[in-house]
């Protein structure tokens, strides 16, 4: 089932006019079903969930957010919720839960976060999204030089590692 929405919303980015998307691709330090960008320098994350127990650990998850250094250059880290405020400013620009009709509420997701319900009504996959909640933008920084450069490097590596260790064992 991740597959077929997975699939759908990279129609909808087609239709939509997305200049970039891809699919389980890393943002920062967040790995994101669907990745998208747009031709004014804003970025998109589809978070796909297929299941209410996955949603439910995906809202408590907590992860370490870099908060300085100490006096011999070592980073500080605080454990935050994972749509904590201080956490928002390394996300995309806009965050979308995508998910099989009614299994996540409105009022249960982040009040910044978007969602989007997924049928097999039709035939075309990008007609099967239904959004139930517009994304608000979590922030205003655009994509730069550097960030591009980060993705590919992680994307480089992502698929570079998954062909190398296939041809390993393929010898």
């Amino acid at each position: 089932m991740t597959k077929t929405i997975q699939q759908a919303v990279l129609w909808w980015c087609l239709a939509a006019r997305h200049s970039y998307f891809v699919p389980n691709a890393f943002w920062k330090n967040f790995e994101c079903d669907v990745l998208s960008l747009v031709s004014t320098g804003f970025t998109y994350e589809f978070e796909i969930k297929v299941s209410r127990a996955d949603f439910l650990r995906d809202i408590k998850k907590k992860s370490d957010i870099v908060t300085g250094r100490n006096e011999y250059g070592q980073l500080l880290f605080e454990n935050h919720n994972k749509f904590a405020d201080a956490h928002f400013k390394n996300r995309t620009n806009y965050f979308y839960y995508v998910c099989p009709e009614n299994l996540i509420k409105q009022e249960e997701i982040p009040e910044r976060a978007g969602l989007i319900y997924y049928t097999q009504k039709h035939k075309w996959p990008q007609h099967n999204l239904t959004f139930i909640k517009k994304a608000k933008r979590i922030h205003n920084q655009k994509v730069t030089f550097d960030d591009l450069f980060y993705f590919l490097k992680k994307q480089t590596f992502k698929y570079s590692e998954h062909f190398l260790n296939k041809s390993l064992n393929n010898d």
